[in-house]
């Protein structure tokens, strides 16, 4: 989900559409190759978070302590 965060990040500088969709489709091929899964087993993964807010909340907590982790380190 770090990755995914960053990803998303980067992907929020552009508008909506086609440019925005290859783009996006883009960068969540490279996060699930990084990590080594398909992109139907992170599109999955990514769904599920959205159907579970409590779940996703956790998640992005710890992801969020990872960011301000990676900041420190620079």
């Amino acid at each position: 989900m770090f990755d995914v965060h960053i990803a998303e990040g980067a992907m929020s500088q552009f508008q909506g559409g086609p440019k925005k969709d290859s783009i996006a489709d883009l960068y969540y091929n490279q996060v699930a190759e990084i990590h080594g899964v398909d992109r139907p087993t992170l599109d999955t993964c990514l769904a599920i978070l959205q159907r579970n807010p409590e779940l996703a909340k956790e998640v992005y907590e710890k992801v969020m302590e990872m960011m301000d982790k990676a900041r420190v380190q620079k």
